[in-house]
């Protein structure tokens, strides 16, 4: 827990790195930007339900970062896309995400950082084998 609150990830205003939005709402819209999805690939990526996942998508519609199309193959499929503030806004998160592990891992002295990140690349692994959603 202490981790956690250390981290700042249960804030629901900003992400851990700074970026004045929901760490959720951040990490649909890197999703997004990566390519045009449908919004049931957005659920499974995120590992939230679905309802929570339009309620997230109507936020991100609302601040005009991302905008949904017809499905090609069938018109009830919703595909998701970033507008090119999205995409904009996408950049500013990757690259404040980046500065802010950059900043962690100078913190741990040089010696330990190769331990660290192998500790984090098994909790990952843990996480996922276990029925975790990481």
């Amino acid at each position: 827990m202490g981790f956690i609150r250390a981290f700042g990830l249960l804030s629901n205003d900003q992400t851990p790195c700074g970026q004045p939005m929901a760490p959720s709402d951040a990490h649909a819209l890197t999703e997004i930007a990566e390519g045009v999805l449908t919004q049931r690939a957005l659920v499974d990526r995120l590992h939230l339900d679905r309802s929570s996942v339009s309620r997230l998508v109507d936020r991100l519609v609302a601040r005009g970062w991302v905008e949904r199309v017809g499905g090609a193959e069938d018109r009830r499929t919703v595909r998701l896309a970033a507008t090119p503030a999205g995409q904009r806004v996408a950049a500013e998160i990757a690259r404040s995400r980046a500065e802010r592990f950059a900043a962690l891992i100078d913190a741990v002295p040089r010696e330990r950082r190769d331990d660290v990140l192998d500790a984090i690349q098994l909790l990952k692994r843990a996480a996922r084998t276990r029925g975790g959603t990481a």
